[in-house]
Protein backbone atom coordinates (compact mmCIF):
# COMPACT_ATOMS: atom_id res chain seq x y z
CA UNK A 1 0.00 0.00 0.00
CA UNK A 2 1.26 3.54 -0.19
CA UNK A 3 0.56 6.04 2.08
CA UNK A 4 0.94 9.85 1.75
CA UNK A 5 2.52 12.64 4.26
CA UNK A 6 0.98 15.99 3.53
CA UNK A 7 3.10 18.78 5.75
CA UNK A 8 4.43 22.12 4.81
CA UNK A 9 8.31 22.25 4.31
CA UNK A 10 9.10 25.38 5.18
CA UNK A 11 8.12 25.01 9.12
CA UNK A 12 10.99 21.78 9.11
CA UNK A 13 13.77 23.76 7.85
CA UNK A 14 14.72 27.57 7.15
CA UNK A 15 15.38 27.32 3.20
CA UNK A 16 17.28 30.40 3.14
CA UNK A 17 19.37 29.60 5.16
CA UNK A 18 20.61 26.20 3.29
CA UNK A 19 19.44 23.96 5.89
CA UNK A 20 18.88 20.66 5.04
CA UNK A 21 17.00 17.18 7.18
CA UNK A 22 16.95 13.56 6.96
CA UNK A 23 13.45 12.55 7.48
CA UNK A 24 13.12 8.84 8.20
CA UNK A 25 9.36 7.26 8.22
CA UNK A 26 8.63 4.84 10.81
CA UNK A 27 5.52 2.50 10.46
CA UNK A 28 3.59 0.16 12.83
CA UNK A 29 1.12 -2.44 12.28
CA UNK A 30 -1.59 -3.08 14.51
CA UNK A 31 -3.65 -5.96 13.92
CA UNK A 32 -7.36 -4.69 15.14
CA UNK A 33 -9.09 -1.26 15.74
CA UNK A 34 -6.76 1.21 18.05
CA UNK A 35 -9.79 3.29 18.30
CA UNK A 36 -12.09 0.77 19.47
CA UNK A 37 -9.27 -1.08 21.68
CA UNK A 38 -10.46 -2.89 24.34
CA UNK A 39 -9.95 -5.54 27.13
CA UNK A 40 -12.36 -7.44 25.30
CA UNK A 41 -11.20 -6.24 21.71
CA UNK A 42 -6.94 -6.04 22.51
CA UNK A 43 -4.52 -4.31 19.23
CA UNK A 44 -1.37 -6.18 18.96
CA UNK A 45 1.32 -4.98 16.76
CA UNK A 46 2.22 -7.72 14.26
CA UNK A 47 5.53 -5.57 12.15
CA UNK A 48 7.14 -3.11 12.59
CA UNK A 49 10.11 -0.72 10.72
CA UNK A 50 11.56 1.82 12.84
CA UNK A 51 15.17 2.35 12.24
CA UNK A 52 16.34 5.41 11.88
CA UNK A 53 19.49 4.57 9.86
CA UNK A 54 17.60 2.70 7.40
CA UNK A 55 18.53 4.63 4.20
CA UNK A 56 15.53 3.16 2.26
CA UNK A 57 13.32 4.69 4.48
CA UNK A 58 15.32 8.27 4.57
CA UNK A 59 14.14 11.28 2.23
CA UNK A 60 16.68 14.21 2.80
CA UNK A 61 14.82 17.39 2.86
CA UNK A 62 16.75 20.19 1.02
CA UNK A 63 16.35 23.78 0.04
CA UNK A 64 16.32 24.93 -3.67
CA UNK A 65 19.46 27.10 -4.35
CA UNK A 66 20.29 29.71 -7.34
CA UNK A 67 23.83 31.26 -8.09
CA UNK A 68 23.91 34.40 -10.13
CA UNK A 69 26.44 35.82 -12.97
CA UNK A 70 25.56 39.10 -13.87
CA UNK A 71 26.84 40.70 -17.06
CA UNK A 72 27.07 43.64 -19.35
CA UNK A 73 24.83 42.55 -22.81
CA UNK A 74 26.38 43.66 -25.11
CA UNK A 75 29.85 41.76 -24.85
CA UNK A 76 29.37 39.53 -21.67
CA UNK A 77 32.29 40.82 -19.53
CA UNK A 78 31.25 42.98 -15.97
CA UNK A 79 32.00 46.18 -16.88
CA UNK A 80 29.44 48.61 -18.42
CA UNK A 81 29.49 51.73 -20.72
CA UNK A 82 27.76 54.55 -19.04
CA UNK A 83 25.29 55.13 -21.78
CA UNK A 84 21.56 55.65 -22.06
CA UNK A 85 20.75 52.17 -23.40
CA UNK A 86 22.52 50.13 -20.49
CA UNK A 87 21.12 46.17 -20.20
CA UNK A 88 22.82 43.77 -17.61
CA UNK A 89 21.80 40.28 -18.44
CA UNK A 90 21.63 37.93 -15.06
CA UNK A 91 21.90 34.01 -15.46
CA UNK A 92 20.79 32.30 -12.77
CA UNK A 93 21.79 28.77 -12.14
CA UNK A 94 19.07 27.10 -9.91
CA UNK A 95 19.37 23.55 -8.23
CA UNK A 96 16.79 21.43 -6.84
CA UNK A 97 12.95 23.15 -7.95
CA UNK A 98 10.28 20.47 -9.00
CA UNK A 99 10.03 19.85 -12.86
CA UNK A 100 6.32 20.83 -14.35
CA UNK A 101 5.91 23.86 -11.76
CA UNK A 102 5.57 27.45 -11.91
CA UNK A 103 8.60 29.32 -10.65
CA UNK A 104 9.10 33.53 -10.55
CA UNK A 105 12.07 34.53 -10.68
CA UNK A 106 12.73 38.54 -9.03
CA UNK A 107 15.34 40.66 -10.01
CA UNK A 108 16.51 43.87 -8.08
CA UNK A 109 19.78 46.02 -9.33
CA UNK A 110 21.48 47.62 -6.27
CA UNK A 111 24.09 50.64 -5.91
CA UNK A 112 27.06 49.05 -3.94
CA UNK A 113 27.92 52.73 -2.96
CA UNK A 114 24.64 53.21 -0.61
CA UNK A 115 23.62 49.44 -0.12
CA UNK A 116 20.06 50.09 -1.21
CA UNK A 117 18.27 49.60 -4.59
CA UNK A 118 19.54 51.52 -7.81
CA UNK A 119 16.73 54.51 -8.38
CA UNK A 120 16.42 55.90 -11.99
CA UNK A 121 14.39 58.56 -12.72
CA UNK A 122 13.35 57.96 -9.23
CA UNK A 123 12.09 54.12 -10.47
CA UNK A 124 13.90 50.82 -9.31
CA UNK A 125 15.79 48.82 -12.29
CA UNK A 126 13.70 45.63 -11.64
CA UNK A 127 12.47 42.47 -13.70
CA UNK A 128 10.60 39.73 -13.28
CA UNK A 129 10.84 35.87 -15.29
CA UNK A 130 8.09 33.34 -14.97
CA UNK A 131 9.20 29.58 -15.95
CA UNK A 132 8.43 26.31 -15.84
CA UNK A 133 11.45 23.75 -15.31
CA UNK A 134 12.33 20.59 -16.97
CA UNK A 135 14.15 19.27 -14.39
CA UNK A 136 15.32 19.89 -10.97
CA UNK A 137 18.42 21.67 -12.34
CA UNK A 138 19.24 24.06 -15.24
CA UNK A 139 19.71 28.19 -16.05
CA UNK A 140 17.40 31.06 -17.05
CA UNK A 141 18.95 33.79 -18.25
CA UNK A 142 16.98 37.43 -17.71
CA UNK A 143 17.69 41.19 -18.31
CA UNK A 144 17.70 44.05 -16.16
CA UNK A 145 17.20 47.45 -18.70
CA UNK A 146 17.21 49.39 -20.53
CA UNK A 147 18.13 51.68 -18.54
CA UNK A 148 20.21 55.08 -17.80
CA UNK A 149 23.37 54.20 -16.67
CA UNK A 150 25.28 58.12 -18.24
CA UNK A 151 25.39 59.64 -14.61
CA UNK A 152 26.77 56.00 -12.72
CA UNK A 153 30.47 56.54 -14.06
CA UNK A 154 32.39 54.26 -10.95
CA UNK A 155 29.13 52.99 -9.70
CA UNK A 156 29.31 48.84 -9.04
CA UNK A 157 26.07 47.78 -9.85
CA UNK A 158 24.76 44.25 -8.24
CA UNK A 159 22.26 42.12 -8.98
CA UNK A 160 19.84 40.35 -6.14
CA UNK A 161 17.84 38.02 -7.00
CA UNK A 162 14.76 36.04 -5.22
CA UNK A 163 13.17 33.02 -6.01
CA UNK A 164 9.55 32.65 -5.23
CA UNK A 165 7.11 29.65 -6.22
CA UNK A 166 2.83 29.59 -5.43
CA UNK A 167 1.75 27.48 -2.60
CA UNK A 168 -1.39 26.68 -0.92
CA UNK A 169 -0.55 27.76 2.54
CA UNK A 170 -3.75 27.20 5.32
CA UNK A 171 -6.07 27.40 2.43
CA UNK A 172 -4.84 30.11 0.40
CA UNK A 173 -2.41 30.43 -2.02
CA UNK A 174 0.22 32.24 -0.90
CA UNK A 175 3.98 33.07 -2.73
CA UNK A 176 6.96 31.66 -1.30
CA UNK A 177 10.24 32.29 -1.46
CA UNK A 178 12.19 29.17 -2.27
CA UNK A 179 15.63 30.99 -2.85
CA UNK A 180 17.65 33.82 -2.74
CA UNK A 181 20.87 35.15 -3.87
CA UNK A 182 22.03 38.76 -1.89
CA UNK A 183 24.92 39.14 -1.45
CA UNK A 184 26.49 43.00 -2.12
CA UNK A 185 30.18 41.85 -2.14
CA UNK A 186 29.58 39.04 -5.08
CA UNK A 187 31.92 39.85 -8.03
CA UNK A 188 29.81 37.40 -9.82
CA UNK A 189 26.60 39.49 -9.58
CA UNK A 190 28.61 42.93 -10.13
CA UNK A 191 28.75 44.90 -13.11
CA UNK A 192 31.31 48.07 -13.10
CA UNK A 193 29.96 51.58 -14.53
CA UNK A 194 32.70 53.37 -16.29
CA UNK A 195 33.38 56.11 -19.25
CA UNK A 196 36.60 55.00 -19.82
CA UNK A 197 37.77 51.46 -20.03
CA UNK A 198 40.92 49.77 -18.36
CA UNK A 199 43.60 49.11 -20.75
CA UNK A 200 44.23 50.72 -24.30
CA UNK A 201 40.64 50.17 -25.85
CA UNK A 202 38.46 53.02 -26.59
CA UNK A 203 34.75 52.96 -25.46
CA UNK A 204 32.73 49.52 -26.16
CA UNK A 205 34.37 49.48 -30.22
CA UNK A 206 36.80 47.14 -28.98
CA UNK A 207 39.48 49.39 -30.95
CA UNK A 208 42.81 49.00 -29.66
CA UNK A 209 45.14 52.07 -29.81
CA UNK A 210 48.79 49.86 -29.55
CA UNK A 211 47.65 48.22 -32.70
CA UNK A 212 46.60 51.22 -34.29
CA UNK A 213 50.15 52.88 -33.46
CA UNK A 214 51.42 49.69 -35.21
CA UNK A 215 49.91 50.14 -38.15
CA UNK A 216 50.85 53.64 -38.63
CA UNK A 217 53.97 53.18 -38.14
CA UNK A 218 54.24 50.00 -40.60
CA UNK A 219 52.52 52.54 -42.75
CA UNK A 220 55.20 55.41 -42.11
CA UNK A 221 57.98 52.70 -42.92
CA UNK A 222 56.55 51.32 -46.20
CA UNK A 223 55.63 55.07 -47.68
CA UNK A 224 59.62 55.60 -46.38
CA UNK A 225 60.52 52.92 -48.33
CA UNK A 226 58.42 53.54 -51.81
CA UNK A 227 60.14 57.06 -51.17
CA UNK A 228 63.65 56.21 -50.99
CA UNK A 229 62.53 54.00 -54.22
CA UNK A 230 61.48 56.56 -55.93
CA UNK A 231 64.54 58.39 -55.59
CA UNK A 232 66.64 55.71 -56.60
CA UNK A 233 64.76 54.73 -59.91
CA UNK A 234 65.30 58.38 -60.48
CA UNK A 235 68.24 58.79 -60.23
CA UNK A 236 69.11 55.77 -62.31
CA UNK A 237 67.04 57.09 -64.79
CA UNK A 238 69.23 60.28 -65.21
CA UNK A 239 71.85 58.75 -65.10
CA UNK A 240 71.47 56.32 -67.88
CA UNK A 241 69.74 59.15 -69.51
CA UNK A 242 73.60 61.22 -69.35
CA UNK A 243 75.56 58.28 -70.19
CA UNK A 244 73.43 57.75 -73.54
CA UNK A 245 74.03 61.99 -74.00
CA UNK A 246 77.60 61.35 -73.96
CA UNK A 247 77.39 58.55 -76.37
CA UNK A 248 75.88 60.77 -78.76
CA UNK A 249 78.12 63.33 -78.42
CA UNK A 250 81.41 61.58 -79.03
CA UNK A 251 79.83 60.05 -81.68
Amino acid sequence: IDMDYTFNSNDVIDRLSGETKNLVVFEVMFKGSIENASDETPVSIVASECDKDNEGQTVKLAPSTIGTTATDKSDGDHELMAGKDAVITDEVKYEGLIPGKEYTLHATLMDKKTGEPLKVADKGVTAELKFTPNSESGTVSINLGEFDATSLDGHTLVVFEELTKQSDIDDKTTDVTVAEHKDINDEGQSVTVTSTPAGSTYGKTGVDMTNIAIAIGILLIAAGCATAYGIKSRKTTKGDADESAEDNTEA
